[in-house]
């Protein structure tokens, strides 16, 4: 497994088994990518776990609880995200705002996650919740068939 990908359910209990016995000789990477694969088959046991792993080898990385946050909320579990967050807070632990930039007629836009300052930006959040609106229905569905054909 390298990257962040989605692996497989037997790729992800090997490494849950390998985890227990070896969490600092996996590394980081491996972790990240069965974080990565605990994400897209929802599984909050092996997520759990591998993030307490990841927090040893890099605690200073908020991306690993933002995306165990996440893996709570796809399975609709708000008191863990709840829980996480007070723990972040406490820690003091942040993660900065993401952003996207996008090139338009040669000059390049810096948007901030609910960004309002762009002169535009009525324009460009219609256009881009029209563009939801048509993808919403394809996403799930394909969403729906991977996790039934993925699901341990």
């Amino acid at each position: 497994m390298h990257g962040r990908s989605p692996g497989t359910c037997g790729q992800t209990a090997r490494s849950l088994r390998t985890l227990s016995v070896h969490a600092h000789e996996i590394g980081f990477r491996h972790l990240g990518a069965l974080l990565g694969a605990c994400s897209f088959h929802r599984n909050v046991e092996f997520a759990e776990k591998a993030v307490d792993s990841l927090v040893e080898l890099e605690p200073w990385n908020p991306g690993n609880y933002v995306i165990l946050s996440n893996i709570y909320a796809s399975v609709d579990d708000w008191d863990g995200v709840a829980r996480l967050r007070k723990f972040m807070k406490a820690k003091e632990i942040t993660k900065a705002a993401g952003y996207s930039l996008i090139e338009e007629g040669g000059e390049v836009h810096k948007f901030m996650v609910g960004d309002r300052s762009h002169t535009r930006s009525d324009d460009i959040y219609s256009t881009l919740g029209a563009i939801l609106a048509t993808l919403k229905p394809e996403i799930k569905a394909r969403h729906d068939v991977e996790y039934e054909v993925l699901v341990c």
